[in-house]
């Protein structure tokens, strides 16, 4: 159990390095690139799948970029990193614990490139600051300080 909790303490460069994968062959062994893009095309295609009302089994041969209206499913691993680390961040998560779970070396890259208020977040910070200005200028006063978001 310590010892558990010893390994998700480590940085997730230093589980990368000491073979902790999350996506392991049925053997247990890393993933090669060429079997981990096809279980990621595999997800891709069931999830299209879902999406568009289809049930989920593949049919050898069907071209569905031929099917009319059909809505293929398309995200990387990076669209996933990028969407944890912007929900750390709408959770309430401080700045610092997302760039430890996410492993950036530099806290500029968590800030900068991952971390994006999304609008209902903007719109709840420009409320709040309504709010508060209101409040301080005057009771009388009714003016909205800033625009509602569009």
């Amino acid at each position: 159990m310590q010892e558990d909790v010893a390994v998700r303490r480590e940085p997730l460069a230093a589980l990368y390095e000491a073979g902790n994968f999350v996506c392991l062959s049925a053997a247990g062994e890393r993933l090669t690139e060429s079997a981990l893009k096809r279980g990621w095309d595999v997800c891709l295609n069931v999830l299209s799948y879902v999406r568009n009302g289809r049930p989920p089994k593949p049919t050898p041969g069907l071209r569905t970029d031929k099917i009319p209206g059909w809505k293929p499913v398309k995200f990387t691993a990076h669209d996933l990193r990028y969407t944890y680390c912007t929900m750390l961040y709408d959770a309430g998560v401080d700045v610092k614990t997302a760039q430890y779970l996410m492993g950036h070396s530099d806290i500029m890259v968590t800030m900068r490139i991952y971390t994006k208020l999304s609008e209902e977040r903007k719109q709840t910070s420009f409320d709040a600051l309504n709010t508060y200005l209101k409040g301080q200028i005057s009771t009388t006063t009714t003016t909205t300080i800033l625009p509602p978001l569009q």
